[in-house]
């Protein structure tokens, strides 16, 4: 999203982010509201077709198969931003309460919701770019010349993104559907650049549990006195955003950029869903990069007779 310098303008890092993705997100939140996704059972027996058959029905079994993940992508990514939106404004109406547990928890959620959304937005918009020729060809073009590939991976981490939760002890639960600590979400997105993401986590998890944190903010203490101090709230709370500004940023930044990115590469592919412009991300090189090479190759698939070969591509789908 366009990025303009107006820090001296908006309070804190949670006005900045509000400002420069929830507009965008609630309308595109607007636009996909009753959007249904239905199963595709395809169960032919291949070895009772004339063998001129098979190949035709085998790529369109494929093609049914990209389809799916496709709609499992886009909705990865539409429900990642809608809860990361509501927990950046539950965060900021917080703030402006000045209410110290509340603003806790609610940023402690936005933490736990990025970092568990960014486990599978990154996956997502690197398989739909690393692998955009293979699917745009297959999906929008109906042209084989791209060979079929299986997204395994991608299916897999959007399965568990989805269905996964804490199972009921002595269950047997489908593969993927176990959820895994919020620690582990927070450490890896910690190693893609959200620095000091554990340590924030660690401070909210004080204050929101009923622990020391959640009583001593409301006391002055020496060794002689105790005294009760509630208006303590609104400094400890600029304290933590001011200490953390940059960490709030990425973690943010990392997981709605990615979902963002992700809904524009589905609409090269004519995925018929809502997503904002690609001069949104003008500020980003990186960005603007990988759209521009996905816009490329589709101007040279779009000729006719187009053949692909994989040398056209940046990266051959085995090294994913």
């Amino acid at each position: 999203m366009n990025r303009q310098d107006s820090h001296n303008e908006l309070k804190t890092i949670l006005h900045t982010l509000t400002s420069t993705y929830s507009p965008a997100i609630d309308e595109l939140i607007r636009k996909t509201d009753g959007t249904s996704y239905f199963v595709h059972f395809l169960e032919p027996d291949i070895n009772s077709m004339a063998p001129s058959h098979q190949e035709h029905h085998l790529d369109e079994i494929f093609e049914v198969y990209l389809i799916g993940i496709l709609e499992r992508c886009h909705l990865a990514c539409i429900t990642s931003l809608a809860r990361t939106n509501s927990w950046l404004k539950s965060s900021l109406s917080q703030l402006e309460s000045n209410n110290l547990l509340g603003f806790s928890a609610s940023l402690r959620g936005l933490l736990e919701a990025t970092a568990d959304a960014h486990d599978a937005t990154l996956i997502t918009v690197n398989h739909l770019y690393n692998c955009f020729p293979f699917i745009y060809l297959r999906v929008e073009k109906s042209n084989t010349s791209a060979k079929p590939i299986i997204l395994e991976e991608l299916e897999d981490r959007l399965i568990h993104y989805t269905y996964a939760r804490k199972q009921p002890k002595g269950s047997t639960p489908l593969p993927y559907h176990t959820n895994k600590s919020n620690a582990d979400y927070i450490r890896a997105i910690e190693q893609h650049g959200a620095t000091g993401a554990m340590q924030l986590y660690s401070r909210l998890c004080e204050l929101t549990h009923p622990a020391s944190p959640s009583i001593s903010c409301f006391l002055q203490q020496t060794d002689k006195y105790i005294s009760l101090d509630f208006s303590q709230e609104k400094q400890i709370i600029h304290e933590l955003l001011t200490e953390y500004e940059t960490t709030i940023e990425r973690v943010a930044t990392l997981t709605i950029n990615s979902a963002l990115t992700s809904l524009i590469i589905l609409k090269k592919i004519n995925f018929r869903t809502p997503a904002p412009a690609e001069s949104s991300f003008s500020y980003s090189a990186d960005i603007s990069k990988m759209l521009g090479r996905i816009n490329d190759f589709i101007k040279k698939a779009d000729r006719d007779g187009f053949v692909f070969a994989e040398s056209m591509w940046h990266i051959n789908p085995a090294q994913i």
